[in-house]
């Protein structure tokens, strides 16, 4: 007679493994965040006093800053150039913001923004695109136009002059 035949042993399905797998990685991922929950609300108290829960909706405190608050910046019209080049046919537009503390220098600008813009426009007609590609550059002719423009004023001085625009085609 034949012996009887050993059961054969199947390895566990693919699918059984696959469930497994995902059951611990569940498993895991709901400790450790449980974990980590536990541990910020907690052991973290001092993060809470630092970093209080701020209303988006609720008035924001105005604290009156000494130095921006006495400052006015004067903005004068878009400067539109053509530059000093051989090559092509370049354009220059800028728009430049005076920045000054006297009310009294804020009253002279307005007044003589004519000639300001006359020396703007002739100093900026010079320049080559060289000059201006590079902050470098722009921050060299920063200077000599808040040099010139403080040299147009009969008192008091433009304190910073700002490109808000600046575009070269």
């Amino acid at each position: 007679m034949s012996e009887p035949a050993a059961p054969e042993q199947t390895p566990p399905s693919k699918r059984s493994k696959v469930k497994l797998l995902v059951m611990i990685l569940a498993l895991g991922i709901v400790l450790g965040g449980g974990g980590l929950g536990a541990y910020l609300a907690f052991f973290n108290k001092d993060a809470h006093a630092e970093h209080p829960e701020v209303d988006a909706h609720a008035p924001k405190p105005t604290v009156p800053d000494t130095e921006t608050s006495k400052s006015k910046i004067v903005t004068l019209k878009a400067i539109v150039v053509n530059l000093r080049d051989t090559r092509a046919s370049r354009y220059l537009k800028v728009t430049i913001g005076l920045e000054t503390s006297n009310e009294k220098v804020v009253a002279e600008l307005n007044e003589i923004q004519v000639p300001l813009n006359d020396f703007f426009i002739d100093r900026l007609s010079d320049l080559k695109i060289e000059d201006v590609d590079n902050s470098q550059g722009r921050n060299k002719l920063k200077r000599e136009l808040l040099f010139g423009a403080n040299e147009l004023l009969k008192s008091g001085v433009i304190n910073k002059l700002y490109f808000s625009e600046f575009v070269v085609q």
